[in-house]
């Protein structure tokens, strides 16, 4: 055997781990791969890159790596080369993978498989063979079965790009009866199927077509779709990361996966969420480099020209500090009319404590008078705090009438406080559409451009000259990060 022919297999074979444990699930499922327990469910990621989350009642058994016998090994290895030979487009890589297989679990049931296929393959080496519906086939005869293919499916397609998706997932499906792997038919049928809101026959149909061919980014991405709106967020966080890998150019992917990510922050945290953002933060530079030689920039979810990013942002700015403003105003005015009651309230006390030492003035007064005793100096005295408390009742209505104003002012700043309020939520809401859209036929190379954007209307963010803004609960101090 060429040794130097099977460096690229021997990398790829290397980069996964030899062995793997055996996980028996109650449904009678043997899966081969890793398990991790989050709470009362336990994560279950297989060596063939479908993820699994199960009950934790539902794991009978998990035969660790150490215990594994060599027929176990050997079949755990093969599940693992088997995704990588389904996975790969080039020939020789392919075959390189299966060698190396058989070279090393030869004397296992579980290699015959592989033999199998290393003769079918070997046969077909002179003859430019390709990747036809997960398997390798010599070129004419790829070509022949796909205008075959398209043949059969060809009403299907018809009637749904004229609109009859109840005929053409009719159709599709008759065609799937004799043809199980006709990968048009399986698009039509997963496309139909969701255009009618037939949520489960559309994963089913759109999971096939993943399987028959793990690179097929319409597949993955629709596969992804309808798994988040099902709330499956392992499954299309497995195949979003599936369809970046495919074609990570795709924009409408990248942008699913935004629209994704912002409705589910708590993505962030999970296994298969943390893989689909490392691949997604790739594909996403990727995308927006190539976007930006259209002038045309990520914000959110959605893409604006330049001119129009730069005025939301100033009209953001503009909202932000007329929110400033209105706070300040409002602390200031908050702030007068605390001080404004205290000195009220003050200027009772001391008007009363007056009125009072009046009154004990004038029965000291009366009874002098009775005895004879000279009270000019009591009248004096009694003169001067008549004076006091009518300064302090003038000073108290100054007050009072003041208090007034500023109460009356401070009405109109929670009304603008709404208003910026709204406006700032207005940008904001331009950012994300909350939509994760399917790819159409056509559509895997050649995505629809981005929606529109329909930009906010300029309000008036200027606060109210007497005024300013309530911080809780109608204006947020970081509104902007929204």
């Amino acid at each position: 055997m060429n040794i130097c022919k099977l460096t690229t297999a021997a990398v790829l074979l290397a980069a996964l781990p030899v062995l793997a444990d055996r996980i028996e699930l109650k449904d009678g499922r043997i899966v081969n791969g890793t398990v991790s327990r989050q709470g009362d469910k336990m994560f279950i990621r297989g060596d063939d890159g479908v993820n699994l989350t199960v009950a934790a009642d539902d794991v009978v058994r998990v035969t660790l790596t150490g215990s594994i016998t060599p027929a176990q090994a050997a079949e755990a290895e093969w599940t693992k080369v088997n995704a990588q030979v389904r996975r790969s487009d080039d020939f020789k890589t392919a075959l390189d993978l299966l060698e190396l297989y058989v070279a090393k679990h030869g004397a296992q049931a579980a290699a015959a498989t592989a033999k199998t296929q290393i003769e079918e393959m070997r046969k077909i080496a002179n003859e430019s063979p390709v990747k036809y519906r997960g398997r390798f086939v010599p070129a004419k005869q790829a070509e022949a079965l796909q205008k075959l293919s398209e043949e059969k499916v060809r009403p299907a397609i018809e009637a749904y790009r004229a609109g009859k998706v109840k005929e053409a997932f009719d159709l599709a499906k008759e065609v799937l009866k004799t043809d199980e792997e006709n990968t048009l038919a399986l698009t039509v049928a997963g496309l139909a199927a969701y255009r009618q809101n037939f949520m489960l026959p559309a994963r089913t149909h759109f999971h096939k077509l993943a399987e028959i061919e793990p690179d097929n980014v319409l597949a993955q991405n629709n596969l992804a779709v309808v798994n988040a709106q099902q709330k499956n967020d392992g499954a299309a966080c497995l195949a979003y990361t599936r369809a970046m890998g495919a074609m990570p150019d795709n924009r409408l992917v990248v942008d699913n996966v935004t629209e994704y990510l912002n409705a589910n922050p708590g993505l962030k945290s999970t296994t298969a969420g943390k893989d689909m953002i490392r691949q997604y933060e790739q594909a996403d530079a990727r995308v927006q480099a190539i976007m930006a030689k259209k002038d045309l920039y990520r914000f959110g979810g959605v893409w604006l020209k330049k001119a129009d990013a730069e005025k939301i942002a100033s009209q953001r700015q503009q909202i932000t500090q007329a929110m400033a403003q209105l706070d300040a105003q409002f602390k200031s005015t908050q702030t007068a009319i605390t001080t404004t009651e205290a000195q009220i309230k003050q200027a009772t006390i001391d008007y009363n404590n007056t009125v009072n030492d009046i009154l004990y003035l004038n029965s000291v007064i009366t009874v002098n008078i009775s005895k004879g005793v000279d009270v000019s100096p009591l009248l004096v005295r009694r003169d001067a705090l008549n004076i006091d408390a009518d300064r302090i009742a003038r000073a108290r209505a100054a007050m009072e009438a003041k208090l007034k104003e500023l109460q009356e002012a401070i009405k109109p700043m929670y009304a603008e406080a709404e208003k910026l309020k709204a406006a700032l939520a207005s940008v904001a809401n331009v950012q994300y559409t909350g939509v994760q859209r399917i790819l159409d036929l056509g559509e895997e190379k050649s995505p629809p451009p981005p929606t529109p954007v329909v930009m906010p209307g300029l309000v008036s963010a200027t606060a109210p000259a007497t005024g300013a803004t309530k911080t809780s609960p109608l204006v947020l101090a970081d509104d902007t990060a929204k």
